[in-house]
């Protein structure tokens, strides 16, 4: 109402009579080292608007020469290699043995439990669901038979000694999974599981055979930028980072929790000059986290996509991501 608009305009009058009205405060950041906290500045509420920024032309990637038909046949020879040097029988033999383990400590926790009842949280009744229907175990196994059968299954066998007899403390909530899985909060318990057994290794050194076939297609004095989604302990990273030490002008770290983010900086401090470390959720449009479309040469995503709600929206998110020839890994 008019009279309304009269009175506001009043006030801000004799405000700014008496200097009580101070402009809003600026925050700068740079450009090209800080647009997504820039844009978390603003998408935050501290201050008014939202703005989606577009990194420059000279910090975009151009189209990528590598040929997809290569990089498939580069690939498809090094995974023959792998394979043909992978005992796959001992693994094979291992897995089962490593399933039938689980299966005693999942026998375990809901034999244990006094009634389902004393699960309170309505996604550990879920689980205790899943647990009560899995078929019992036709003999008892110790973790070292997994081992003996494969050595490159230790970090998982560690894993599963860790937090398998305390799954029933876990379904009542008298125990912490993430405590199981990160105690005091350290990664380094997890960090064997992503890339010391075999089967990560296997598909790390794939990845890196990925990456080294687009990085040999490039030509003089072409770098790249990458992006990696849901990068979590580093594991992948770690296998990556080495092969592009030369060839890389950006690999942005990304994650949906700050704690990974905060870990992995020092621990790739040595590939500082061109990495970034960014928050990311692909379930939802880049653009809109402050990512320019169109701006890395290579996306990588392990063991991470699958774990999305609508993967036909990820896949989209991640296509906008990238450049005309883009990878997706």
């Amino acid at each position: 109402p008019g009279w309304f608009l009269r009175r506001v305009l009043q006030v801000l009058a004799r405000r700014l009579a008496a200097a009580t009205v101070r402009p809003l405060p600026a925050v700068a950041f740079d450009l090209v080292r800080q647009a997504q906290a820039a844009f978390r500045f603003l998408a935050n509420g501290r201050s008014i608007g939202k703005v989606v920024m577009r990194v420059g032309a000279p910090h975009v990637s151009r189209s990528l020469p590598a040929e997809f038909g290569a990089v498939c046949g580069r690939l498809d020879a090094h995974t023959r290699r792998a394979e043909a040097a992978l005992d796959g029988d001992s693994l094979s033999r291992a897995c089962e043995l490593l399933d039938a383990l689980c299966r005693q400590y999942v026998q375990a926790a809901v034999e244990g439990l006094a009634a389902p009842s004393s699960v309170a949280a309505w996604h550990h009744r879920l689980l205790l669901r899943w647990c009560a229907q899995q078929p019992p175990c036709a003999a008892q196994f110790a973790p070292s038979a997994v081992v003996d059968a494969h050595a490159g299954l230790r970090p998982l066998v560690d894993l599963a000694e860790r937090c398998g007899p305390r799954l029933g403390a876990v379904l009542r909530g008298a125990a912490s999974y993430q405590e199981l899985l990160f105690p005091g909060g350290s990664m380094e318990a997890l960090l064997p599981v992503y890339e010391e057994a075999a089967v990560s290794r296997f598909y790390n050194d794939a990845l890196v055979a990925a990456v080294e076939s687009v990085v040999a297609a490039l030509p003089p004095g072409r770098l790249l930028c990458v992006i990696e989604v849901g990068a979590g302990t580093g594991g992948t990273a770690a296998s990556v980072l080495p092969s592009l030490e030369l060839s890389c002008a950006r690999y942005t770290f990304t994650d949906v929790s700050e704690v990974f983010l905060r870990q992995a900086e020092p621990r790739f401090a040595r590939f500082a000059r061109f990495m970034q470390y960014e928050l990311l959720n692909i379930d939802a449009d880049p653009r809109l986290q402050g990512f320019a479309a169109a701006q890395f040469d290579v996306a990588v995503a392990t063991n991470v996509l699958h774990a999305t709600p609508f993967i036909r929206n990820t896949l989209r998110n991640c296509r906008r991501l990238l450049c005309d020839g883009g990878f997706l890994l």
